[in-house]
């Protein structure tokens, strides 16, 4: 009776803990993050926006959400693997309990992977798009930049270095003129210091990483260029989440079969143990088993 007892519990057990079922996920939405692509953002180089991007997205609700998930992740899988150790030493009974327990916790795993990957995904097309938009500005820039500005910042620039030039010849000829007195020497020296200062401060300040040149493979690219490979890589990562998620629906029906299949046997312990326990006691429900009642005046004779 004790194990017709059990049995019974594990199969109420099952059902209340929904063992049999993947507990359907949250959609979350999109909103949780939103980036926007200014002017300002586009006028800094291509894997500087892109650093600037990921920060926003890991400081973004979506970002925390999809951390927390992957913590939980991380302890269902744990807690699977403790129980399938303890498989090992179980007797029968303690197995078939133990095989609830899995079962259950990898229902939980499962569902918090599709919540994952649902994630994934919005992070995946927020990216895309935003990169999208970014080639896109950029594009136009380039174009507004070849139907002229080009020219015109060249000519700014000439029309800048030459008023530069004039301004150090007339200070120089100045100084000249000094040049025999010794109290002048030290403004010349002052001035040239001076020169030479401003051009370290400009060496250091086109080598600053702000305005380092975007790479690939140790290789020099344009902005757009840049831009590309990260949608090629956007692109790349959607085809590697489409085989995780194939993955995915072969773990689904993984646990759908093993919950039928302990349910079955749940079933099947039951009616053998009840069918033990019937079997001691005499119900008269066949012809073999009512002879007695016919033959027992016999046993007087």
């Amino acid at each position: 009776m004790k194990t017709k007892s059990l049995y019974t519990f594990l199969l109420f057990k099952m059902l209340v803990t929904g063992a049999f079922t993947v507990t359907s996920f949250t959609s979350f939405a999109v909103s949780d993050w939103q980036p926007v692509v200014s002017d300002k953002l586009v006028k800094l180089p291509a894997n500087v926006i892109y650093q600037r991007i990921e920060n926003d997205f890991s400081a973004s609700p979506l970002a925390s959400k999809l951390n927390e998930v992957e913590q939980l992740l991380t302890q269902e899988a744990q807690q699977i693997k403790a129980l399938q150790q303890l498989q090992s030493q179980a007797t029968k009974q303690e197995d078939l309990a133990l095989q609830i327990d899995i079962v259950d916790k990898k229902s939980s795993y499962v569902s918090l992977l599709k919540q994952s990957h649902e994630l994934r995904s919005q992070a995946l097309n927020q990216r895309q798009a935003l990169y999208e938009k970014v080639l896109n500005k950029l594009h136009a820039k380039k174009a507004k930049s070849t139907r002229g500005e080009n020219y015109q910042i060249q000519q700014h620039k000439l029309a800048a270095k030459q008023r530069s030039k004039n301004s150090e010849q007339q200070v120089q000829l100045l100084l000249n003129q000094y040049n025999q007195v010794d109290s002048e020497a030290k403004y010349q020296t002052h001035y040239q210091n001076n020169i030479d200062k401003i051009a370290q401060l400009k060496r250091t300040f086109n080598a600053h990483v702000m305005n380092a040149k975007p790479e690939l493979n140790g290789v020099t690219v344009s902005d757009q260029e840049y831009v590309r490979e990260l949608l090629i890589r956007l692109s790349t990562e959607r085809s590697i989440l489409s085989q995780e998620n194939t993955m995915l629906s072969y773990m689904t029906r993984l646990v759908a079969l093993d919950a039928e299949n302990l349910t079955l046997q749940l079933n099947e312990s039951l009616h053998k143990q009840t069918q033990s326990e019937q079997g001691e006691i005499n119900h008269y429900q066949l012809a073999s088993q009512a002879t007695d009642l016919f033959v027992e005046g016999e046993s007087h004779e």
